[in-house]
């Protein structure tokens, strides 16, 4: 395929190029692409860019290049440092960056990645320098218990579906759940919970973890804590995604722990064994008072929230009760009214019956009669 013709600039623009010189020392590259083509989305990355550097560049007339000036690099701690160098071996600047800093959404660019990524080259100078051998890492013998068939690169499929989620419930869950005999709560719990497994950070999340293990563990807990939840905010959901990834993290801390202590059973006893597996004990530690909080934090917003609810309505109960009672008064003394007018007016027919009246003087009916 013929190579693409260079974009050049036409005579009013070189003009216009020159114009912007004479009245600027050095202008900057970007500011003479959008002035000249009369576009604020151009930059000095683009095409129009290009033609006008060369074209400065053909008549000497120099121009400044926009700067970026990246964040400085945050200071770490005594822990972070001991954790990055013994994981920088086994796993990268991000990974650890994500971790220490508790942010998934960290990038090769964030101020923390920097960070890290220049902590562990520090490292690596720090061991050439001294000439250090570079044994192998206690806590590389992890990776020994993975087997590589459980890793996957594939993406997590969300149920799309009322029946995929319920299978995934008693998957999880040995509900024995079955579509057609579910309560109508029941359905609207699957149905929220279908619409929990869709959403953009859980499938983000779950997709970060590439042993079907932790992938599946994050799975359940989310399904265990959310699927009789329908009333969740957004909120609450980024909470249990959280809660979700320290259960994941914690189980494979103590997944470390635990292959540290098999090789110390096994003969291979060292201080740094030791450090290491009190290293790991700190972190565990750390994990699972994150997820106390989390979950208590959770439990307690969403109590609260229920009993508010809950107060509303029953208050609206109270005043339809109080209601019907005060209907009810009103006609139990309509009805007392009524029937004592009618005992008025009986008084009163009785009262203009002349016989009635002869009667209760001790008059008998014959003499009434005769």
């Amino acid at each position: 395929m013929a190579e693409q013709a260079q974009f050049e600039l036409s005579e009013i623009q070189k003009q216009k190029v020159e114009e912007l010189f004479s009245s600027q020392k050095e202008p900057e590259l970007s500011f003479i692409t959008k002035t000249v083509f009369e576009n604020e989305s151009l930059d000095g990355k683009t095409k129009e860019a290009r033609a006008i550097k060369a074209f400065c560049n053909e008549r000497n007339l120099k121009f400044k290049t926009r700067t970026v000036i990246l964040k400085g690099l945050l200071e770490l701690g005594d822990d972070q440092i001991t954790y990055i160098s013994n994981n920088f071996r086994v796993k990268s600047a991000l990974e650890i960056a994500k971790e220490l800093f508790n942010n998934d959404e960290l990038t090769n660019l964030s101020q923390e990645y920097r960070t890290v990524n220049t902590k562990i080259e520090e490292i690596k100078d720090t061991i050439k320098k001294e000439n250090i051998p570079q044994p192998k890492n206690e806590l590389e013998i992890v990776s020994i218990n993975y087997n590589p068939e459980e890793l996957i690169d594939s993406e997590y499929k969300p149920p799309k579906t009322l029946k995929q989620t319920i299978e995934r419930v008693n998957n999880y869950l040995n509900y024995g759940y079955n579509e057609e005999t579910l309560k109508k709560q029941q359905l609207f719990e699957m149905q929220q919970l279908k619409k929990y497994l869709n959403i953009f950070r859980f499938i983000y999340q779950i997709n970060t973890y590439k042993i079907q293990g932790d992938r599946d563990l994050f799975e359940d807990a989310f399904i265990r804590y959310t699927h009789d939840k329908p009333d969740l905010t957004q909120e609450d959901l980024d909470q249990f995604i959280t809660l979700c990834n320290q259960i994941v993290r914690a189980a494979e801390i103590q997944r470390r722990i635990e292959s540290l202590r098999a090789t110390m059973a096994a003969g291979e006893i060292s201080m740094k064994m030791n450090e290491a597996i009190n290293v790991l004990q700190t972190e565990l530690n750390s994990c699972e008072n994150i997820k106390t909080k989390l979950y208590n934090d959770l439990t307690t917003k969403r109590n609260k929230r229920l009993e508010e609810k809950t107060d509303g309505f029953e208050k609206l109960i109270n005043l339809v009760q109080a209601w019907k009672d005060e209907e009810f008064r009103k006609k139990t003394i309509h009805l007392a009214e009524l029937e004592k007018m009618k005992v008025k007016e009986e008084a009163g027919r009785i009262n203009s019956m002349s016989e009635i009246k002869a009667l209760l003087r001790g008059a008998t009916v014959e003499e009434l009669v005769g």
